[in-house]
Parts: structure tokens; C-alpha cells; sequence
């Protein structure tokens, strides 16, 4: 069991569709962490395109993914929260919702 997980963690097309399904989800439940999460799944596909065989060598493969990809999640989040406007999130809480 643990060589087939090692085989798709080391899939950088596994990591692509990952991103992918994230975004997906992301279009159903607008809240800004899946696309952080999507975007991470991209992030890792390359990382694992460009460095899997020293994963692969480490034997820790798993592990370093998942910190990556958790680690990729919460940076992206923290960017998206900073960078990408919100219409709500700067409101006060005497604002009128019908002035939209």
C-alpha cells in the first residue's frame, strides 16, 4: 500500500488534477481556501516534475510532500486574502447590506 500512495504522490499529473478538483470545488463553495488549495496543487505538480527524484531518494516522499502542499495551501491563502479584493470584508457592521 505505501509504494502505490509513494507512486502518486510522485505523479506530478496526480498533483495537476488535484489543483484542478480543488478549483472545482472552489467554483461550488466560493471561499477563497480551496482556490488556495488548487493553486497548491499546482505548485506541488511542479515541484514534484522538477525535484521528484530527490523526493524519491529522501524515502520520506509522503511526508514532504503533504508538508509542502499544507504549507503551499496557507501561503496562498494568506496572499489571496491580502491580494484579491472581498466587497465584504472591509465593511463595518453598521453598513446597510442593500447598498450593493
Amino acid at each position: 500500500m505505501n509504494e502505490y500512495i509513494a507512486r502518486w504522490v510522485l505523479d506530478p499529473f496526480a498533483w495537476m488534477i488535484a489543483g484542478v478538483a480543488f478549483g472545482l470545488i472552489e467554483i461550488i463553495l466560493p471561499t477563497y481556501f480551496f482556490l488556495g488549495m488548487g493553486l497548491a496543487g499546482f505548485e506541488v505538480g511542479i515541484l514534484v516534475w522538477l525535484f521528484g527524484g530527490f523526493l524519491e531518494m529522501s524515502g520520506q516522499a509522503v511526508a514532504i510532500t503533504a508538508l509542502l502542499f499544507a504549507l503551499g495551501t496557507v501561503g496562498n491563502w494568506f496572499l489571496i486574502r491580502r491580494f484579491v479584493p472581498y466587497r465584504g470584508r472591509d465593511q463595518e457592521l453598521k453598513d446597510d447590506i442593500n447598498e450593493y
